[in-house]
Order: structure tokens, then C-alpha cells, then sequence
């Protein structure tokens, strides 16, 4: 559909799900997080269908500019960026499942992938999905599963500048709206490693996949089946092997980064050539330089962050920090900055006496079981930088979900 392109390096890692959110310098996690969403449809007998044209007409309008045609197509653009001039791709296609639903599909591919969409909308110009969270080169294929549409859509990019990357995203149709039912990496290559996973079968039921790897692997799995769950509309895999091996990978990579990298709304502005507030006032203050910052850890979609909070729970005296927290699996996971100089036993009651070397210098206790809680501490560190890291989860959500806590533990990474 379009000629390649030279496009910024950018990732979303919806670790898993969005597990690895739903896209830095050093190891900072290249994330932006999805805002696929959906909107109820109408059937008003005296509103007049849109054609192919007619919607193509209204988003070539609010790529432009136009507020209220942008406001009517569910906030299809983010006017808080500067317009975008260039495509790659400027794509609109028409779906008709076996009941004569008739839906719109449209791809946009822009050089700066903070531009890229996927929407469905149908034909009175009802928003059925909007996905902002979609990386690099892009292709579409639609299909049914037993007359029921559904959307493929694959991202190729690379990221840290020299790992090459593929994501597939799978978007289904339930009760008047579409969802990502799928997201996950089918393809990894960071020098002589390259590695495969391909969808073997797909149904309503279940997904199985099958990898490749190259010659002599450490990589041994041979393959998953994810299983349809009705209640979160989407194939949810036990153990995600292959996206816990890329994001592992990812957090490992220490080769020289570029400073092209988008992780945030900041440095996704400044991509588009435009200064944020923030590099504003770095510019005109001239503040000394100082060394980077920061952490990564990748959460699936459905957690939720809280920033610069007073953690109180469990250490000593409240401290600053950022709460990951599952509201329906009752889990969580504290991050507390400590100096560089400091030890994790100096703000809890309990010794860490597991330690292990890579990728970063760990110190951890052991899974603990504390009334009906599961809890375990992690103190990682890296040159100057040192965290505290708490979680905690009710034994019953553990039981079910220790594989994806497992995953969020094991993707935590140091910005050295």
C-alpha cells in the first residue's frame, strides 16, 4: 500500500496487552498508550448514509483543521500537535458482514507515527474504534469468523534504532462496538537473532501461534494458544512468551541510542519540530546538565498509574513515589526513588538476601504470604540509581495472574 519509510524509532509495548502501553534514551521505555476507545451507534431513519466520499471528504477536512468536522469524527486528530502535511498512507476501505452492516475502515500512515490512526466508523458516521497507539509502517487485512468482521492490523518499526520489530494488532465486532481483542509481537530481529511468531489457527474460540527462531536459540518454546474471554472481549494467553521475550530483550539492549525516541507527550511534540512548555523553559533557564532519569516497567492495559503520591505502605516513613495499581485484582506495585547511597532495609522491615546480576544488580526477598496477601521487595540499581520496588497482590489474584506480575517485575529497567 506504501513505500517504506525512514520513520522515527518508537514502540508501544503494551507489554502485554497494550502487557507490554498499549512504545527512550538509555532504557527508558518507549511507550505511548493506547486510547482505543469506542463510542454506541444510532440508527435515526432520517439521517442520510455516508458513502466512501463523504467520509473521506470529512477527514481530509479535520486533518486540515477543521474543529467541528474533528469533533463529529470522534476527535480523529490531536489538535494539540501541530497539523500534519505528509502521509504515507491516507486509507479508506468499506467492510459488509453477512447481516449488510456496512463499516468503514480507514489507515493513516504518517512519517511521525504520532499521527498514525485506525477508525471504524459505519455508515451514518458513528465512531465504532479509534486505536492512536499504532508504530511505524502499517497494513490492513479484514476478514469474518463466522460472519463475524474483524481487523488485522500490523506494525513494522524499529526501536533503540537498530532492533526491528512487528506487532499484530486484532480488532473483533461484539454488541455494537469493535475491540482489540489481540495485540501481541510476531516478529524480532536485533543482529544474527531473529525470531517468529505466526498464527497457525484462528477462531472465536482460540488463537494458536507457532515461532521460529534462529539456529542454536536459548529461545525453546514452540508455541501458544490464547483463548477468547467474553467478559474482557479479548484472546488472553497464560504465559505470552514471546512478548515477555522481546520486552525482556528490549530492557537488556545496550547498544547507543538516538535521542529520536517518543515516550512521552513532550518528546512526542517535540518530534513534530515544536518546543513543549518543559523545553521552553530548559532553553531560557539554561539549567545545568544533568544525568538521566528514570525507570521503565511495562503494565498491561486495565492498570493504572499514580505519579509523585506518598507511598505509605509497609516501609518506615511515607515516601515519594509512583503506584501501579489493578483495581479489579486488588494488586499493585510501588516504585520508590532512593539515593544512590542508600539500601532498600533502611525504609523496610525485611532483608533482602536473593540476589541476582543481570540485567541490572537485583536484591529481592522471597515471595512472602502475609494473612491473604502475597507480597514480595526488590531493591534494583544501576550506577548512581537506586529503587525500592513493593508489590503486592490479594493469594487468589496471584494464583490467577502471577505470570503477568511476574512479566511486570521482570520488565523493570534503569535509565544508567
Amino acid at each position: 500500500m506504501s513505500q517504506k519509510s525512514d520513520i522515527f524509532s518508537f514502540t508501544f509495548i503494551n507489554i502485554f496487552t497494550d502487557l507490554l502501553k498499549k512504545l527512550t534514551n538509555g532504557l527508558t521505555a518507549l511507550v505511548i498508550m493506547i486510547t482505543a476507545f469506542t463510542a454506541g451507534c444510532s440508527s435515526e431513519s432520517d439521517v442520510k448514509p455516508f458513502t466512501g466520499r463523504d467520509l473521506i471528504q470529512l477527514v481530509e477536512s479535520a486533518a486540515a483543521g477543521n474543529e467541528a468536522v474533528n469533533e463529529r469524527l470522534g476527535k480523529l486528530f490531536d489538535y494539540s500537535l501541530p497539523l500534519n502535511a505528509t502521509w504515507n498512507i491516507f486509507y479508506l476501505d468499506s467492510l459488509t458482514a453477512k447481516n449488510r452492516l456496512k463499516f468503514y475502515y480507514l489507515l493513516l500512515e504518517s512519517p511521525n507515527p504520532v499521527y498514525n490512526r485506525f477508525a471504524v466508523y459505519d455508515t451514518l458516521g458513528n465512531l465504532y474504534l479509534l486505536d492512536k497507539s499504532l508504530n511505524g509502517n502499517l497494513s490492513v487485512f479484514n476478514g469474518q469468523l463466522d460472519s463475524i468482521p474483524y481487523f488485522r492490523v500490523t506494525e513494522s518499526f524499529r526501536t533503540k534504532d537498530t532492533l526491528i520489530l512487528r506487532r499484530l494488532n486484532i480488532y473483533t465486532y461484539h454488541y455494537d462496538t469493535y475491540a482489540l481483542a489481540f495485540r501481541s509481537f510476531t516478529f524480532y530481529k536485533e543482529n544474527t537473532v531473529e525470531r517468529e511468531q505466526y498464527i497457525e489457527s484462528i477462531s472465536l474460540q482460540t488463537i494458536k501461534t507457532k515461532f521460529r527462531t534462529e539456529p542454536k536459540s536459548d529461545f525453546s518454546f514452540e508455541g501458544e494458544i490464547f483463548t477468547y474471554d467474553k467478559s474482557a472481549q479479548a484472546y488472553q494467553g497464560k504465559y505470552r512468551y514471546f512478548d515477555s521475550m522481546v520486552v525482556r530483550r528490549i530492557n537488556s539492549f545496550r547498544g547507543k541510542v538516538s535521542e529520536r525516541q517518543i515516550f512521552d507527550k513532550n518528546t512526542a511534540l517535540r518530534s513534530t519540530g515544536w518546543m513543549s512548555a518543559e523545553d521552553s523553559a530548559k532553553k531560557f533557564k539554561k539549567p545545568p546538565p544533568e544525568p538521566p532519569k528514570g525507570f521503565t516497567i511495562f503494565v498491561p492495559e486495565g492498570w493504572k498509574i499514580r505519579r509523585d503520591i506518598f507511598i505509605t505502605a509497609y516501609i518506615k516513613e511515607p515516601r515519594q513515589g509512583t503506584l501501579y495499581v489493578n483495581d479489579s485484582q486488588a494488586a499493585s506495585f510501588s516504585v520508590i526513588e532512593l539515593a544512590a547511597d542508600d539500601s532498600a532495609e533502611n525504609h523496610i522491615n525485611h532483608s533482602l538476601e536473593i540476589r541476582l546480576e543481570k540485567p541490572f544488580p537485583v536484591r529481592m526477598t522471597e515471595l512472602m504470604a502475609v494473612k491473604r496477601l502475597q507480597m514480595q521487595f526488590f531493591e534494583v540499581s544501576c550506577t548512581n540509581k537506586r529503587y525500592l520496588i513493593i508489590f503486592e497482590a490479594p493469594s487468589f489474584s496471584y494464583e490467577k495472574h502471577k505470570d503477568i506480575y511476574e512479566a511486570i517485575i521482570n520488565s523493570f529497567g534503569v535509565n544508567c
